[in-house]
């Protein structure tokens, strides 16, 4: 008996796109559903039972506690300071009168 239950019971769905093996109700293992969720953890909102300890059974808990207990440090890239456009300069003669030239 599997820990897995689909919520839409006459659903059938691809368990990878492009590839041929489907998972539902009629075909539930747990094995299937790991392999399910572990492509995609979202599709959790697609099951209506499923044991308490899914995301450990699929790898997604132990990379939380990895990444939450490592002593690593990110460096972040230096900020720029950045100046702001001017908005209301104004047109040099030479251009000025290049873009009524071109406009005539």
């Amino acid at each position: 008996m599997t820990q897995f239950e689909l919520d839409k019971t006459s659903v059938i769905y691809k368990v990878e796109k492009g590839k041929g093996e489907t998972i539902s109700n009629d075909k539930m293992t747990d094995e299937l559903a790991i392999q399910f969720l572990t492509i995609n953890p979202d599709r959790i909102r697609l099951f209506s039972k499923y044991p308490e300890n899914w995301k450990e059974l699929i790898g997604l808990e132990l990379a939380i506690e990895e990444v939450e207990n490592t002593d690593e440090v990110i460096e972040t890239p230096e900020l720029i300071d950045i100046k702001p456009i001017q908005k209301n300069k104004k047109i040099c003669a030479s251009c000025k009168k290049k873009s009524t030239t071109k406009t005539k």
